[in-house]
């Protein structure tokens, strides 16, 4: 019955792509907002009769209400939980978008964007967090591997010492070495001591006494 539950949990389980995806929309919906309105603040200053300078603070307020109710919204999804909070998110989002084509001076204008910036922090934050909680903690782990591999290649090829090759070799060697001791570390579960370095001035006495 146990099995049976656990395999019942997996299925029901979302797929981790279409998760990476959704949030990936939400956080990208979100940092696009603030490059959108660049390339019109000319027309937006022509309709409203305002100077170009002070449409710039148009995209300054919307990334500072993003980048406050980030932090202020991921204690609060703790409690309510991601998913009200995207929700929520979300809806204020496409209410504050399509109020935009309301506006008709500089005023109601910032304030608008000012919402925009309130909605895209609580994505922002709560997408954020929710990659925190899906994914497993030992994921990380999984761009070491690829790292350890790229220095592997790089050291195959001879880098970084191009004109010395017999450094790079050593140093694949090297690399080598503390791969296997790391993955025979995590199979046995228990800690590999290191070898203990010998003492040079010992060195004379380990070798064999040769009669003259």
């Amino acid at each position: 019955m146990a099995i049976s539950a656990g395999f019942a949990v997996r299925r029901d389980r979302p797929d981790s792509r279409l998760v990476v995806f959704t949030l990936w929309l939400l956080v990208f919906g979100v940092g696009s907002q603030a490059m959108l309105i660049a390339p019109i603040i000319p027309q937006i200053a022509t309709q409203l009769a305002v100077e170009e300078a002070a449409l710039g603070t148009l995209i300054t307020a919307y990334s500072v209400a993003v980048g406050a109710f980030a932090l202020l919204v991921g204690p609060i999804s703790d409690r309510v939980g991601r998913r009200p909070v995207l929700l929520a998110g979300t809806g204020l989002m496409t209410a504050a978008l399509a109020a935009h084509w309301f506006a008709g001076d500089y005023v109601s204008l910032f304030s608008l964007r000012l919402l925009a910036g309130v909605a895209g922090g609580v994505l922002n934050g709560a997408a954020i967090a929710y990659v925190g909680d899906y994914f497993p903690p030992r994921a990380p782990r999984v761009g070491q591997r690829l790292g350890h591999q790229r220095v592997r290649r790089r050291a195959d090829r001879g880098y970084p010492h191009r004109d010395h090759p017999r450094r790079g070799v050593r140093l694949s060697h090297a690399v080598s070495r503390v791969r296997r001791r790391h993955a025979v570390r995590v199979r046995s579960g228990r800690r590999v001591p290191p070898r203990p370095r010998r003492d040079p001035r010992h060195l004379e006495t380990d070798r064999p006494v040769v009669p003259r």
